[in-house]
């Protein structure tokens, strides 16, 4: 993860912080077939698609807005725009009032996930932060200012958030770099699925189609208005 970080960067990254990255990948990298950037290596594995050509579409499949390395620049994007707000005197309400609001909350990036509310991911990031002595800069420190803000709402930082914050106040600046960093964040879990569909029969995974359900409802009816 040093070299990697030499890569993006183009400097060597402290061993902690190489760690903490390593950690990291290990908690974003689900083995889960439902994630849909792993289903699309089942399925490439279940057509007996080369481990290359399975992964790579799995990691273009992982370039999201509502999850994965596809959402870096948008959550460091807001995280630097919010810091520079908050020098230049905004309130964190200030900060939250610019973004939109669905369903009386607001949605703001790095924040909450698609399925779930809370990440359980964060209390293992937060611990190795503290086991590997690496600073909590103003950044991070920001971002929990808004979390405890939008906690009536329901909304808590999520691993994303997490991450831009913390790397931004260790030396990557610029959104570019978060997503070079991260583009191969989901690689282990992509390797798991192909491996566990690689040597299975084909047309094993997912096999039901839709003529293969009996349907045994109530019976189709007109809807008159």
């Amino acid at each position: 993860f040093q070299l990697l970080g030499l890569y993006v960067k183009g400097s060597i990254i402290d061993r902690s912080l190489a760690d903490w990255i390593e950690s990291f990948f290990f908690g974003i990298s689900y083995p889960d077939d439902r994630i849909w950037c792993n289903l699309t290596v089942c399925l490439a594995g279940d057509m007996k698609a080369s481990a290359e050509a399975a992964v790579s579409a799995g990691i273009l499949a992982s370039e999201s807005r509502a999850y994965g390395p596809g959402i870096s620049k948008i959550i460091v994007t807001f995280v630097t725009d919010a810091l520079k707000k908050r020098e230049q005197g905004w309130t964190v309400k200030n900060i939250i009032d610019e973004y939109p609001v669905e369903n009386n909350i607001p949605k703001v990036p790095g924040f909450n996930r698609p399925m779930i509310t809370g990440d359980e991911r964060i209390s293992m990031l937060e611990r190795r932060r503290i086991e590997l002595d690496i600073k909590k800069g103003p950044h991070l420190t920001l971002l929990y200012d808004i979390e405890d803000f939008l906690a009536p709402y329901h909304e808590y930082i999520n691993a994303g958030g997490y991450l831009s914050a913390l790397l931004t106040d260790n030396g990557f600046g610029y959104p570019e770099l978060h997503e070079m960093l991260m583009v191969t964040s989901t690689i282990a879990g992509l390797l798991a699925c192909y491996s566990d569909k690689i040597n299975k029969e084909p047309d094993s995974f997912y096999p039901l189609k839709c003529e293969d359900v009996d349907y045994v409802g109530v019976e189709p009816f007109s809807l008159t208005l």
